[in-house]
């Protein structure tokens, strides 16, 4: 059924003036300063007036096309709810005197004004660690520990023991590289040093929490905050550690709740099924993406290059196999047979090396040209992934898998253990990008090609998907400038497709133009 809505007011205007003309033909209702056609026109006006609120509400009788306002409408109906605001949180490291007491509650502020509340009490203190290995290239100094330091960005640090005497610092400023490391800059001796290498540092680790909701709460590693009160024996500013002061979301946009709405009303939940785990995760605010994996679905092969027993453990050497301890494998091609199992469980060594079980006294080491195959998933098991296009990185965090896990929790059939629900982060594999020509080589050009790798790595790819040549040569050579150019260009790097595994998934990493 079409609606034929008149355009604007004249339209209106005319069909009225044609009516009434032709029921009294001498009535002057043409004549544009005649009473009659002031009267039409200002009745023209009210009636094109009704029209618009029709045509409005036609609009809100629809889900694709309903306002901010009437979405919710259609939600309640499956009670989907628009996913508020979220606060961020994360760790600050704080300096000072030693003994020093950080309480409960206390207030730190952002350079743009935002404001954070630590949430317990912590204490300044002198930690002294034990230096794993030290190395120095040109200036930059690598400190390495054997346990996580907790150090962000910003502090001083002490170091003593290294002979080298040019490795020893005093109450240097750091710059966080992982969990394990930090650098700092001096000049001196390359390569390693030797003695009992000792770190000092005077802090305290406090895990603060935003005041408000929202994205712009989020704050990168290495940034600072600063105490909205002085605390006697604390220095004003405090570093954010490694891990950010993250989680902060804005409130759903009206696109992103219509189309879970839209999601729900096209793919009918049952019992825990994937379109279920899909809306249900989608409930944590900020998570975009969602990949299920089941028993049925996912199967994976390695290569394994070697396998040696001692007694009936059989140790297998493949590269980056990606098996966790507990998964059934299937192994084939060995010479000698007993090497050959169906669904044997291993037990993981290292990310190359596992081991499983094998009867008789097979030679070792085993020949032949030896595969094995696993179930990424199994059975009774669900693993889940998921992404946060709209973050900084798509890669969730440890925090942000946790709260997943606990909303799927909530739908978790009886039968099932809580530990068969499996939700993790994709792990990231960069892919560079290297142009060794482009024309035109302009700024315009430069931020289109930008867009469309970002868009195309934040929206198109999925977990376990290989990132091919085809497939960026064909975004790319599609991409328009601002000046209504295309580009003509050689790509260095990457030469050849890059292999993604299961759980896995292609990132953007550096774009290097000519």
């Amino acid at each position: 059924m079409a609606f034929n809505l008149p355009s604007d007011r004249k339209e209106v205007y005319n069909r009225i003036v044609s009516d009434f003309t032709a029921q009294i033909p001498d009535s002057g209702a043409f004549l544009p300063a005649s009473y009659v056609s002031s009267i039409l026109k200002s009745l023209a006006n009210r009636v094109f007036d009704n029209y618009q609120k029709i045509n409005l509400m036609i609009k809100e009788f629809f889900i694709q096309t309903a306002s901010v306002v009437y979405i919710p409408r259609w939600g309640d109906t499956y009670g989907i709810t628009r996913n508020p605001p979220v606060g961020s949180s994360g760790n600050i490291v704080l300096t000072g005197t030693t003994a020093t007491l950080i309480p409960v509650g206390t207030t730190l502020q952002s350079a743009s004004g935002i404001s954070y509340t630590t949430q317990a009490d912590t204490t300044i203190s002198l930690n002294t660690v034990s230096i794993a290995s030290m190395s120095r290239t040109g200036a930059t100094v690598s400190v390495n520990f054997s346990s996580i330091h907790n150090l962000a960005s910003g502090i001083t640090v002490s170091i003593t023991g290294a002979t080298p005497s040019n490795f020893n610092a005093t109450n240097v400023r750091i710059t966080v590289t992982t969990a394990n490391q930090f650098q700092f800059t001096q000049a001196g001796t390359a390569g390693s040093p030797t003695g009992t290498l000792i770190a000092q540092w005077t802090t305290a680790v406090a895990q603060v929490n935003s005041n408000i909701q929202g994205a712009n709460t989020n704050i990168t590693a290495g940034g600072v905050l600063t105490l909205s009160s002085p605390i006697s024996g604390a220095d004003n500013s405090a570093f954010i550690d490694l891990n950010e002061i993250s989680g902060g979301t804005d409130q759903e946009s009206a696109d992103s709740y219509r189309a879970r709405v839209l999601f729900r009303i096209q793919f009918p939940f049952s019992f825990f099924n994937k379109n279920a785990i899909i809306g249900q995760t989608k409930q944590i605010a900020g998570v975009t993406r969602v990949w299920v994996f089941s028993p049925d679905s996912t199967s994976a092969g390695v290569s394994i290059s070697s396998i040696t027993r001692n007694g009936q453990i059989a140790t297998a050497i493949s590269t980056a196999h990606g098996l966790v301890s507990g998964n059934y494998i299937t192994v084939f091609g060995a010479t000698q047979s007993e090497y050959n199992v169906v669904r044997k469980q291993v037990v993981v060594i290292d990310a190359n090396t596992f081991a499983y079980v094998v009867s008789g006294s097979p030679a070792t080491p085993a020949t032949g040209t030896i595969t094995a195959s696993y179930s990424y998933v199994e059975l009774g098991q669900v693993r889940v992934l998921f992404a946060r296009d709209n973050d900084t990185s798509i890669i969730p965090s440890s925090t942000e898998v946790n709260a997943v896990k606990d909303k799927l929790l909530e739908i978790k059939p009886a039968h099932i253990g809580d530990g068969d629900i499996i939700v993790s982060a994709p792990i990231a594999i960069p892919v560079n990008i290297t142009f060794s020509t482009l024309s035109p080589n302009t700024t315009a050009m430069q931020t289109a090609i930008t867009n469309s790798l970002t868009d195309f790595f934040k929206i198109s790819n999925n977990v376990g998907q290989n990132i091919t040549l085809a497939d960026l040569n064909g975004l790319i050579s599609r991409t328009i400038d601002g000046n209504g150019n295309v580009p003509i260009y050689t790509l260095s790097s990457p030469s050849v497709d890059t292999a993604i595994g299961l759980n896995k998934i292609g990132t953007l990493g550096a774009i290097t133009y000519a």
